[in-house]
Formats: C-alpha cells, sequence, structure tokens
C-alpha cells in the first residue's frame, strides 16, 4: 500500500486551516448564489501551498481528474469528474470548457473537503424571467468574444427560399450581430417583438418572419447562456400561437 503520511498530515493541516468559499456569485435566473471556481481556487490554494501541497487538474479521456500533490512526492487523485453534454452543442468548444470549469470547481472541493453551495444547477422549475442584463452576470460576454457572427455587424442574411414571398411579407431576416450575451438577447427580444407586431403584414406572414429571423440567428442564439435561449425560444412560440389564432 502507498504510503501518505506526509501528504495526509499536511492535508489535515491545510484543511484545519480552510475557511469555506464564500457565495460570491448570483445566479439570478434561479435566484440562487454560488462559490465560484476562482474563489474555490483561492480558499483552497491558500492553505494547500502553505503546506507544501500543490494541486493538478488535468482532462484525460472524457474526465477531469483533480490531483494532490506533497512536496516529498506522496500524491493521491481522485477517479475524475465526467465531462458530458458539449458534444452535442453548436459551439462545441465553448460548453466544453464550461464543463471543464463546473468539473474544477466540484472535483476540487471534494478533494479538499470544503463545502459550496450546489444550488447553481438545481431548481430548474423554479426559474424566473431572465432580463438581458442578467446573462453576463452568469457568462460574461468576454468569454465569447469568437462566438459566431462577432465579427458581422447586423448584417442581412440571405432570404430563406422556403419564406412565402407574396409582395408584403419580408424575406430578408435580420442577422443580429454577437457580441455579448446581453446585447444579443436584448436585440433579439426586440427583433421578435417588432416582428409580432408588424401590422404591416398579415398573421401567417409574421409567423414565417419570425421562424425565418429565428432560423438566420441559429448560431447567436447558440452561444448564449440556456435559460437565456429558452426563454427566447418560449416567446417566439407564444408569439406564434396568437398569431395561429389570427388566422
Amino acid at each position: 500500500m502507498e504510503t501518505l503520511n506526509e501528504l495526509g498530515a499536511a492535508l489535515a493541516a491545510a484543511q484545519a486551516e480552510m475557511s469555506n468559499p464564500t457565495k460570491n456569485t448570483k445566479n439570478s435566473f434561479l435566484n440562487s448564489s454560488y462559490a465560484d471556481l476562482a474563489e474555490c481556487t483561492k480558499v483552497a490554494h491558500e492553505s494547500l501551498a502553505a503546506h507544501g501541497i500543490g494541486v493538478i487538474q488535468a482532462v484525460h479521456g472524457d474526465r477531469l481528474r483533480t490531483t494532490l500533490l506533497h512536496k516529498s512526492g506522496q500524491m493521491i487523485a481522485d477517479d475524475g469528474i465526467p465531462l458530458m453534454g458539449f458534444e452535442t452543442a453548436k459551439n462545441s468548444m465553448q460548453a466544453f470548457g464550461s464543463a471543464v470549469t463546473y468539473a474544477r470547481r466540484y472535483g476540487l472541493c471534494a478533494m479538499v473537503g470544503l463545502a459550496q453551495a450546489d444550488d447553481d444547477g438545481n431548481s430548474a422549475g423554479k426559474r424566473k424571467k431572465p432580463s438581458a442584463k442578467d446573462l453576463d452576470k452568469i457568462f460574461p460576454g468576454s468569454e465569447q468574444n469568437d462566438a459566431p457572427g462577432s465579427s458581422e455587424s447586423n448584417a442581412k442574411a440571405p432570404p430563406d427560399p422556403e419564406l412565402p414571398d407574396d409582395g408584403d411579407a419580408p424575406v430578408e431576416p435580420l442577422k443580429l450581430a454577437y457580441e455579448d450575451s446581453h446585447q444579443f438577447y436584448k436585440d433579439y427580444l426586440d427583433e421578435l417583438t417588432k416582428i409580432f407586431n408588424d401590422e404591416g403584414i398579415g398573421p401567417r406572414d409574421r409567423m414565417s418572419a419570425l421562424k425565418a429571423f429565428e432560423q438566420a440567428n441559429e448560431d447567436g442564439l447558440a452561444s448564449i447562456p440556456v435559460v437565456g435561449r429558452e426563454a427566447l425560444e418560449d416567446k417566439r412560440k407564444k408569439f406564434n400561437k396568437v398569431l395561429g389564432a389570427k388566422k
């Protein structure tokens, strides 16, 4: 059996000095707070480093493994936290980065015995309607500068060949520029509302225009947090339902 006497003694001393990470990040969608990765890392590393313990977190296959390495050479590692869900995302690298961040936070806290809020991923049924400014509090736009469409400036998408052209309905849906989730959410909602309220065309044409607009902005829509994306999709469906009743 591998000897872990020095690492064990050092870890016990470090844990005695650790305080639990502060819930420093607000999840406005779920009306909850949690300690983010930076806070968990700061709390853990200060005490661990003082007792000669380093932390290594690396991806091994489909898992994020956390290893504690003592200056004596003794070490211990977990079995890894599974990384999943990003393979089917449209922006797979962004989704992968989010999965790694999540796994690092939970892996580190589990390895050193820190308590943290576990409610930033729960209570899906208790979500409140997000406002545009809420989005970047959770997913800053600076992390999404490489999102599709970020270099465009409100360019027009080519006409949708399936959109009926009766001389009145718009055939060139607006392609929104993507700079951050906050602005995209606001612009998307504004355009949905504008199309819905356009009484210059009939209800059926407005339904077609809403769908064409959604298709023209699929990349940008996929780049915002899932709760924001769901809220916008729900809004479009509600508009369609109202317009469908007017046909």
